[in-house]
């Protein structure tokens, strides 16, 4: 199979790697350090190779830099806008059938203009859909004016998704989630709601 074929490709080029390394000569040690090198390259492969059943992020959110903009625009369009939806997509396509992905942060996806094309993708019409979303607002980043939540993404078609609204809760007792969730329980909404309405906007409540 394809598989055992790349394995036994990838065990025959490590022996090599190997081998390359230990050779005595006066270039010893640039040696040791290209063959070291390229072993760290080969496990970075074998990472983006890898499914995953769960993956926990809090990915950076803000503009591109002026260098990654035009090129990332090209492959993601719109989804561009916000580095952290590239983060989501990007990491959904890592993950396994049943896999969870587990995201913190910033909530303007929810509403903004900017992110119109990413609502339908996690409401039904993408591979990763939304399951739970914990709305918490600004604050609760280290000092960060950024509106935050916390949200799970999975790949089952899920028709109905959970909302708690904490954002008038105690900046400080957000910290104590578990408590604040069984104050403030979570609610159905189901997502085919938010589809009539122009831009797809999530309004939870």
């Amino acid at each position: 199979t394809d598989q055992q074929f790349f394995e036994q490709a990838e065990e025959t080029i490590y022996e090599s790697l190997r081998q390359y390394a230990s050779e005595t000569s006066e270039v010893g040690f640039r040696r040791k350090l290209f063959a070291g090198d390229a072993v760290k390259g080969f496990a970075f492969i074998d990472l983006c190779r890898k499914r995953f059943d769960v993956s926990l992020m809090n990915p950076p959110f803000g503009m591109l830099s002026t260098q990654l903009e035009e090129p990332l625009r090209r492959k993601w369009g719109s989804h561009a806008n916000d580095i952290y939806v590239l983060f989501i997509l990007q990491v959904s396509s890592m993950m396994s059938g049943g896999g969870l992905q587990g995201v913190l942060s910033s909530r303007n996806f929810l509403l903004g203009r900017d992110q119109r094309e990413f609502r339908p993708l996690i409401i039904g019409d993408g591979h990763i859909t939304l399951e739970y979303l914990v709305d918490v607002g600004v604050g609760v980043l280290d000092g960060a004016a950024v509106e935050a939540c916390y949200y799970i993404l999975g790949a089952r078609k899920n028709k109905t998704a959970m909302f708690c609204d904490l954002r008038s809760e105690d900046r400080d007792d957000i910290s104590d989630l578990p408590r604040m969730l069984q104050k403030n329980p979570f609610q159905p909404c189901i997502l085919s709601r938010f589809r009539g309405i122009r831009e797809t906007p999530i309004l939870y409540n």
